[in-house]
Formats: C-alpha cells, structure tokens, sequence
C-alpha cells in the first residue's frame, strides 16, 4: 500500500468526519466563540480618541515615510495623552484612512505612521 495514500485517506475522513459529528468549533449567534471576548470597538465614536486623532494627524500631516514616527515617540508628542487615547487614535487614523502605518509591530521593527506618500501613488 501507497503511505501517502493512506494517510491522505485518513486525514480526509478525519476532516468529515470532524464536520458531520459537529465538532468543530461552535458559535453563538454573533459568529463568537462562546466565552470569547468581543472585540473593543469603541475608538470608532469615542470622542476624546477623535480629539487625540486629530492632534496627531495635526502632528503627522507632512511626515513621509523618511520621518515616521512611532507611537511612542507620537505619545511622547503629546503631553495630554496617555498611550491608550494615543493608540485608540492611531487606530481610528488607519480606519479613517488619513495615515499610513508601516513595519512589523515588533520590538525589532516596530509600526511608524506617516501622512503622506513619497511616490506617485499618492
């Protein structure tokens, strides 16, 4: 007997199997898994994150990728904001379409905003 075969056999009638008997994982009525925590959304209608989005894009509006900054440096800009106002902002800047955010997110290569394009996209 072919072992690829029969482990591709196998592997499908598991995944059927799996699906037909309902055990893969359930959801309420809102596409949640049960006791899972509902994403925070607020930053969307919140209106000190809108204040903090528009002192920052104030801030940014002529950065371009060459001089991103990072959000702890756009924290350290605003001396009224605390990090979390400052991260609900940036998110509702993204959203809204008004900076742009490169890098990785992480220590090594954490994300840098910006406004404006250096190339001809816009």
């Amino acid at each position: 007997m072919d072992p690829k075969r029969d482990l591709m056999a196998a592997l499908a009638a598991s995944l059927f199997l799996a699906g037909a008997t309902g055990q893969a994982r359930p959801t309420d009525q809102g596409g949640q898994l049960p006791g899972a925590s509902q994403t925070d959304e607020s930053w969307k209608t919140d209106p000190n994150v809108r204040k903090t989005a528009d002192a920052i894009f104030g801030r940014l509006k002529n950065t371009t990728l060459t001089d991103a900054k990072t959000e702890a440096e756009i924290t350290n800009m605003l001396q009224k904001a605390d990090a979390r106002s400052v991260d609900g902002a940036l998110r509702y800047l993204l959203y809204d379409k008004r900076v742009r955010r490169f890098g990785d997110g992480t220590a090594n290569n954490p994300y840098i905003y910006y406004v404006k394009s250096t190339g001809g996209g816009g």
